[in-house]
């Protein structure tokens, strides 16, 4: 990591979210105990889960290790089940992945998890997150919508048959 981006920054006299993200990028996988983790540092300076996923998830998506982000936003429930969780909000996790220029499969799965269909809508429209602009139509049952999104789908591609196979599914009993 030090050879593909090497530091810009000194670290005395800088924020501590600056350090945090320091720690993030180069040292992220460090064991708790060593004082350049990031979890020794939030545990250390008592820092909320927002700044930590912040800051963790802003290094992590610059280095596209996707697989991390994943594990950083997986949490366990007291019967050992796993669920998907943003303290800062999906939306949030969905623009810093953006703009690090994370592919669609990787987008699509956190804008899944957006609980407002018009939120997600918005931003998988604006993502270009097909399969999740129809997928989002269809619970909104908005047949209308479905069919002028499909002059922006790209010909003969897999989300253009997608859409017309849900256009056609006579199980959907839609508004318009």
């Amino acid at each position: 990591v030090f050879r593909e981006h090497p530091p810009k920054a000194q670290l005395p006299l800088t924020p501590l979210t600056t350090t945090l993200y320091y720690c993030s990028f180069y040292h992220y996988n460090e064991s708790d105990s060593s004082l350049s983790s990031p979890l020794s540092i939030k545990r250390d300076f008592q820092m909320s889960d927002k700044q930590y996923t912040w800051s963790a998830l802003n290094a992590l998506a610059k280095l596209h290790r996707w697989k991390e982000i994943e594990a950083l936003l997986t949490s366990k429930n007291w019967f050992g089940g796993t669920k998907m969780k943003a303290c800062i909000g999906f939306e949030k996790v969905v623009e810093i992945l953006s703009k690090q220029k994370a592919p669609v499969d990787i987008l699509s799965k956190y804008l899944a998890y957006i609980e407002d269909p018009n939120e997600r809508l918005a931003l998988a429209a604006k993502h270009k997150c097909h399969r999740i602009v129809v997928d989002t139509l269809i619970q909104l049952k908005d047949r209308a919508a479905l069919e002028d999104y499909r002059l922006k789908t790209p010909d003969y591609s897999l989300e253009r048959q997608y859409l017309i196979t849900a256009l056609n599914n006579s199980q959907v009993k839609w508004k318009n």
